[in-house]
């Protein structure tokens, strides 16, 4: 059984966004302009895009709640997009700290009933719990890019990383951690193991998706092994599993074979 509880993910939510939001007000106009370590983005892109998954993910609950199943992401939320980059760092703050106490305050509200109706996602219909953890994990990796961005070099906060770790690899879950990769590819199994705290999952990558299998001392073809903050940070696409800050075993080209799967 899972133990996220969105009710702590929001709780671990609000010092993460009053941290972030920290960064952004202080983000000079040449650093707003600046590439960021996302490619083909500006920092104001990164922080637009944060921004406005809040609102997009504030949106998801109202929504699930009302029953209304029209999406608030993608192409529906573009516009507003380009809104939140056009007014500048101190308003998207300013809105974020907005719309981060109203979905609190609202979910706080909730009943283990009202948590559990779906809501749409591109990936497909999610519980609004789910939604809560999600948002937790959209503004932990985009901090981290905005950190990386202006200089940084290091990984996510242990017990932060080990929560998201718990939330994304979970058997049992919808995490969109699980997407297909890409057709033509043959499926693959890895270990991963959090030399943090000893947690390991296996999971099967193919173009059918990524299951997370429920006995993870199965057979692997590759297996890494990283502490909580690097692991998460590979298993997002913002890590090479090369290196010092990984143990990677299997076959010859286990690193290249990780990247395919998982990006980095």
């Amino acid at each position: 059984m899972s133990q996220v509880d969105p009710r702590h993910s929001l709780e671990l939510l609000r010092p993460e966004v009053d941290a972030l939001n920290g960064r952004i007000v202080a983000l000079t106009a040449d650093q707003w302009q600046a590439a960021s370590n996302c490619a083909g983005w500006q920092v104001a892109d990164l922080v637009a895009h944060v921004v406005r998954n809040g609102w997009s993910l504030l949106t998801f609950v109202q929504r699930g709640l009302a029953g209304d199943p029209t999406s608030p992401f993608g192409q529906a939320a573009a516009g507003l997009q380009e809104e939140i980059k056009a007014s500048g760092p101190k308003a998207a703050a300013e809105r974020q700290e907005r719309e981060t106490s109203e979905m609190i305050s609202l979910v706080n509200g909730l009943s283990d009933a009202d948590l559990a109706k779906l809501a749409t996602h591109p990936a497909g219909p999610r519980p609004i719990s789910w939604g809560c953890t999600q948002r937790l994990v959209e503004v932990a990796f985009h901090h981290w890019d905005l950190r990386r961005s202006l200089g940084a070099d290091e990984p996510l906060e242990a017990g932060l990383a080990s929560y998201l770790l718990g939330f994304m690899l979970d058997p049992a879950g919808s995490s969109i951690m699980l997407r297909p990769v890409a057709e033509g590819r043959a499926p693959e199994t890895f270990r991963l193991t959090s030399i943090t705290d000893g947690a390991s999952w296996r999971l099967t990558a193919s173009p059918a998706g990524r299951i997370v299998e429920a006995d993870p001392s199965g057979p692997a073809g590759v297996s890494v092994e990283a502490e909580a903050g690097w692991l998460t940070l590979a298993l997002y696409g913002r890590a090479a599993v090369e290196g010092p800050r990984f143990k990677v075993s299997g076959a010859p080209d286990a690193a290249q074979r990780f990247a395919a799967a998982f990006g980095g």
